[in-house]
């Protein structure tokens, strides 16, 4: 971590969000979610929706990890509009909140309704956009998108290019990562993909990153960067870097192929590894909380790694 940033003037430079207070003096959430972001104003009163994420302060022991996690918001929304796909775009932003001053994610509200909520089937083009934005976010490495289908969105008003009833994402905060698929599972949602995906628009998506160029690629990332006011200082490289190798991965491998085919992947364990992850997940985050994806991802590898030693082990687990 860099800690000149914390005092320099492109820390300053943030853009200050004002969070809404309701009747009883606290902060208004967006939604009931326990991780629901927060209504604000930027400083033109228009309204956002902000995502405290850490305190701004570099020596807090979680900075490093969650300011990745900020800007992969930034970057993985710029990305996808730059593809072409209709998405909630991303910023940085400070509030104050608790006593402290935090930085995270912050967004433009916008109308919106899940995939899952709306009725009737989309239209051919419309399942065109929605493989295409589950094609790139894979390529994203957004290990989120596996066991949530929460955030695939349909605009209940037209705004901003997105006409009603179109296709919407968000929420990039675990994109940034190396892999096009976990455990051999592609990073979409199997259901809503196997649904929507044909082997015309899965090609025609894999093909639109497949023909980047390592400088196209940079290009993005650098642009995508240059404004979070020198909070992505260093990450330049590093996130070029995995988008540059999940490239290579979508023209060397397969990732989609078993859900065109119907056939929807499931991960099994067995009863002595699946204690042995349910002890881990409540020692981490006790019996109340739902788990980041990415940590049950790092957990699952290492009780893979912890039963290799077992030829049936290895068996089971890779079944």
């Amino acid at each position: 971590v860099d800690a000149r940033w914390e005092a320099s003037a492109k820390r300053r430079s943030l853009p200050w969000l004002t969070l809404r207070v309701g009747p009883d003096g606290k902060p208004v959430k967006k939604s009931s979610g326990w991780s629901s972001p927060f209504e604000a104003a930027d400083a033109d009163g228009r309204a956002v929706v902000f995502k405290p994420t850490v305190k701004q302060d570099s020596r807090h022991p979680q900075f490093a990890r969650k300011r990745t996690k900020v800007l992969a918001d930034v970057v993985g929304s710029y990305v996808m509009e730059h593809m072409g796909v209709p998405t909630v775009r991303y910023f940085v932003g400070r509030a104050a909140l608790d006593g402290h001053e935090v930085i995270g994610p912050y967004s433009y509200d916008v109308p919106i309704t899940t995939l899952k909520q709306a009725k009737g089937a989309l239209a051919a083009q419309d399942s065109d956009v929605l493989v295409r934005g589950l094609v790139v976010d894979a390529w994203l490495g957004n290990v989120d998108r596996i066991l949530n289908e929460g955030n695939v969105w349909l605009a209940r008003t037209a705004f901003g290019g997105v006409k009603e009833g179109g296709i919407v994402f968000g929420d990039f905060d675990q994109a940034m990562k190396d892999g096009v698929s976990v455990l051999g599972v592609p990073k979409v949602p199997p259901a809503i993909f196997a649904a929507h995906a044909t082997p015309e628009n899965v090609a025609a998506a894999v093909g639109a990153v497949t023909a980047l160029s390592d400088r196209d690629v940079r290009a993005m990332v650098a642009e995508a960067l240059s404004g979070t006011h020198g909070l992505g200082q260093g990450y330049q490289e590093y996130f070029s870097r995995i988008l540059i190798r999940n490239r290579d991965l979508l023209k060397t491998t397969d990732p989609f192929g078993p859900l065109l085919r119907g056939d929807l992947p499931r991960v099994r364990i067995d009863r002595a590894s699946a204690a042995l992850l349910a002890d881990a997940v409540y020692a981490q985050h006790g019996d109340f909380a739902t788990p980041r994806a990415e940590w049950v991802e790092r957990m699952l590898g290492e009780i893979m790694a912890k039963w290799s030693r077992s030829e049936e082990q290895t068996r089971l687990m890779r079944s």
